[in-house]
């Protein structure tokens, strides 16, 4: 009988040479899920940074081009205000013509 029945204590060792447990595979199946994350986080953290620069680089961008526009406005502004000023008033002869040309335009029709 002892041929045909291994003693317990034979195949212990056995066991321990075989493949893992239930129980010694939870531990590193959480620290190599836990290992993932921390590595996508990192990936995540990396991206968001380089993302962060580029809003801020496109942004200052943004500020200079709206300097310039403002800038544009103003000069329009002053040159549009200089003509006004430079500009001879209409004199009042000139009004009565153009008056009295819309008349002629009236009458003859």
């Amino acid at each position: 009988m002892s041929s045909e029945s291994p003693h317990p204590r034979s195949l212990k060792p056995l066991r321990r040479a075989g493949a893992l447990s239930g129980r010694s595979v939870i531990p590193w199946a959480v620290a190599a899920l836990l290992a993932l994350g921390a590595a996508w986080l990192g990936a995540r953290y990396v991206a968001i940074r380089w993302e962060l620069a580029l809003l801020r680089d496109q942004n200052a961008l943004l500020e200079v081009a709206l300097k310039s526009i403002e800038q544009q406005l103003e000069a329009e502004r002053i040159i549009t205000r200089r003509l006004l000023q430079d500009a001879p008033p209409p004199s009042t002869s000139e009004n009565r013509d153009e008056r009295n040309s819309g008349e002629r335009d009236r009458e003859s029709r």
